[in-house]
C-alpha cells in the first residue's frame, strides 16, 4: 500500500514539474485564496483580542451605571426628569465606594455635539461628536489617559486653565485643529482652548462607533452649566474595584451598588433608576460580537478561495486534456479507473499542499496590511500576533478546496477509454459522470 502511495506521489510530482507553467498558475490560485483566508481570519482574531483586552477601558471601569443610551449610537442626553444622578444618589455611590475600597467618577456622556474652530468659515462635514464632561481629578478610574499632544501628558494635566477642551486625534485631523486653537462647542458662544489631543482609541470602538467616525471631546464637568445642557448633572458613574476582584465579586458588587443607588432615589427628584454594565457582561457581549465579525470576515475570505478553485479546475482539465493519450496507454497496461483517479488526486493533493504553504506565508505578510484597515475602521489598536488557528484554518481549507475542485478533472480522466490510443488526434475530452464512472 505504501509503495503504491509513494508511486502515485512520485508520478504526480513528475507530471507537475513537466507542466510547470500550469502548475505555477494553479499554485497561485490556491495561494491567493489561502492568503486571503489567513489574513482575514487573523484580522477577526485580532479584533476579538482587542475587544476583550480593552473591555475594562471601554467600560471606564469594572462597573458602569448609566441613564439612557448615551454614547455609542445615542443622539444626546435624555431630557426626561430623573435622567441623571441626584446628589443623594451620588452620595450613596461615594459611601459605597469608600466602604469597599473602590475608585469612582461621575461624568456626563452626551452625543450629537458640534465642535468647530472659531475661525471656521465653511460649513464643513456633518458632525456627531461624543462629548464627555468629566471630573479631571478622578476620570477615568482605570489607567490614566495619555495624550498624544502634549506627548505623554495625562488627561487631568490638560485642564489647568479655564475653558479648556481636549479633543480626539481623528476630530483634530478632520477639522484641522491643533493644540492652542480656539473652538466653539454647540450650545454655547463661549470659546474653548484646545489644550490636548487624546488618542482616538481612548473612547472609540465597537461600543462607540460615533466616536470612531466623528471623534469625541473631553470638557471639565464644571463647564456643564455654560453649554446649556438639558440636565447639567452626571448621567454616568464608573467604578473600579480593588485589583484581583473576581468576576463573581464584580457582579455581586454591581448588585449591591444598584441597591444603594435605589436607596438614594427616595426623597429626591429622580424618578428613574440607572442601568448598569459590568466588565464580565461586556466581555461576554464583546465575545459574541467578535464571533459574528470573525465568521463574516471568514466568509469573505472563502469567496476568494472559491474563486481560486475555478483556476484549479481549469488547470487540471488542461492537464487531463493534454495527457489523454498517456491515460489511455496507462489503462491499456492494466491500470484501473480508481488507480488513475488516485494519480490525479495525488496531483491535486500536491497542488493543495504547495499552494497552501505559499498562501499561508503570503497571508501572514498580508495580515499586517489588513490589520491597518481594521484599525482605521474601529479606531482601535489591533495586536500583531501569529495566530496558529488562522494558519491551520488556511492550510485545511486550502487542501479541502483543492481536493473538492479536483474531483471533476479526476472524473474526466477516469472516463478516458483505452481506444483513444488508436486515435491520437482526437482532442475532445469525455464527459464526466459521477454515476457512470464509479471509479472503476
Amino acid at each position: 500500500m505504501f509503495k503504491q502511495i509513494a508511486f502515485y506521489l512520485r508520478y504526480a510530482a513528475r507530471n507537475l514539474a513537466r507542466s510547470a507553467r500550469w502548475t505555477a498558475f494553479a499554485v497561485f490560485c490556491i495561494a491567493a485564496g489561502v492568503a486571503a483566508v489567513v489574513a482575514l481570519r487573523s484580522l477577526g482574531l485580532a479584533i476579538g483580542d482587542s475587544l476583550l483586552e480593552n473591555a475594562r477601558a471601554q467600560n471606564h471601569g469594572d462597573i458602569r451605571l448609566q441613564f439612557g443610551a448615551s454614547g455609542g449610537f445615542s443622539f444626546g442626553v435624555s431630557t426626561d426628569e430623573g435622567s441623571s444622578f441626584s446628589a443623594a444618589q451620588l452620595a450613596q455611590v461615594s459611601t459605597w465606594a469608600a466602604e469597599n475600597g473602590a475608585q469612582w467618577t461621575a461624568y456626563i456622556d452626551q452625543g450629537n455635539a458640534q465642535i468647530t474652530r472659531v475661525d471656521q468659515v465653511s460649513a464643513g462635514r456633518p458632525q456627531f461628536v461624543s462629548l464627555l464632561l468629566i471630573d479631571p481629578a478622578s476620570f477615568p478610574p482605570t489607567d490614566p489617559v495619555r495624550l498624544l499632544q502634549p506627548a505623554g501628558a495625562r488627561l487631568n494635566d490638560a485642564f489647568g486653565a479655564a475653558h479648556s477642551i481636549v479633543i480626539s486625534q481623528n476630530l483634530a485631523t478632520q477639522q484641522g485643529i491643533a493644540v492652542g486653537d480656539s473652538v466653539r462647542v454647540s450650545g454655547t458662544e463661549q470659546p474653548f482652548t484646545v489644550t490636548g489631543i487624546a488618542p482616538t482609541e481612548a473612547e472609540a470602538g465597537i461600543g462607540n462607533l460615533f466616536a470612531a467616525f466623528f471623534g469625541f471631546a473631553y470638557l471639565p464637568l464644571s463647564d456643564a452649566a455654560i453649554i446649556n445642557l438639558p440636565d447639567p448633572q452626571p448621567n454616568s458613574v464608573a467604578l473600579t474595584l480593588p485589583a484581583g476582584s473576581s468576576a463573581e465579586r464584580i457582579d455581586q458588587a454591581a448588585a449591591e451598588l444598584f441597591r444603594a443607588v435605589a436607596a438614594g432615589t427616595a426623597d429626591s427628584r429622580s424618578v428613574n433608576l440607572p442601568s448598569y454594565t459590568t466588565i464580565t457582561e461586556l466581555i461576554d457581549r464583546n465575545t459574541t460580537i467578535s464571533d459574528i465579525l470573525g465568521r463574516f470576515i471568514v466568509v469573505m475570505g472563502l469567496g476568494a478561495l472559491l474563486i481560486g478553485g475555478v483556476g484549479i479546475i481549469n488547470t487540471m482539465l488542461v492537464m487531463v486534456g493534454r495527457r489523454t493519450a498517456e491515460i489511455a496507454a496507462l489503462k491499456t497496461f492494466g491500470l484501473k479507473g480508481r488507480q488513475v483517479a488516485a494519480m490525479f488526486l495525488s496531483e491535486a493533493l500536491l497542488l493543495g499542499v504547495m499552494g497552501s504553504i505559499v498562501g499561508v506565508a503570503l497571508g501572514l505578510l498580508l495580515s499586517g496590511v489588513v490589520n491597518q484597515y481594521g484599525e482605521a475602521f474601529l479606531q482601535q489598536r489591533l495586536p500583531v500576533r501569529l495566530y496558529p488557528e488562522a494558519v491551520l484554518f488556511g492550510l485545511a481549507l486550502g487542501l479541502v478546496v483543492t481536493l473538492v475542485f479536483g474531483v471533476l478533472p479526476v472524473l474526466t480522466a477516469i472516463k478516458v477509454r483505452p481506444a483513444i490510443i488508436l486515435r491520437p488526434n482526437e482532442t475532445a475530452l469525455p464527459a464526466a459522470g459521477c454515476l457512470t464512472s464509479g471509479f472503476t
